[in-house]
């Protein structure tokens, strides 16, 4: 783990440890904190003096919704259609984070969603469901 996640982590993912029963036996629970990291990560690069807020909830449609929130600079209206692109960087960057992280939560049966309004901040929310369908009972 780099330094940088490391930081993250102790900065912002704190509250992991107080995730309810209902998350932590969650399969691949190691594969969504690491999306959630991602996003932070991207959050905290784009939030100079800012806040950054994170919620993970049960919602009553049985999913679990993680919810990173920050009041940065914002994405352009030019880029938000394609922000999940693989190569598309509206920023600079290698344009592969958010299509991996949307590509991971829908592998999962979720879905991820985006709003931004430049100068004023950003929230990405993704949602996975608690249990799946074709699971063995």
């Amino acid at each position: 783990m780099s330094g940088v996640e490391e930081a993250l982590i102790n900065r912002f993912l704190h509250p992991l440890q107080y995730l309810p029963v209902w998350f932590l036996g969650y399969p691949l629970l190691d594969t969504f904190v690491q999306v959630l990291l991602n996003l932070v990560g991207n959050a905290n690069r784009h939030t100079k003096n800012g806040t950054i807020d994170i919620t993970i909830r049960q919602t009553e449609q049985s999913k679990a919704l993680f919810i990173v929130e920050d009041n940065g600079e914002g994405i352009s209206p030019e880029s938000l259609d394609k922000i999940f692109l693989r190569g598309f960087s509206g920023a600079g960057g290698t344009g592969i984070g958010l299509s991996i992280c949307k590509e991971t939560v829908e592998a999962h049966g979720g879905s991820i969603e985006l709003a931004s309004t430049p100068r004023s901040g950003t929230r990405i929310s993704f949602t996975l469901p608690l249990y799946r369908e074709d699971a063995e009972q």
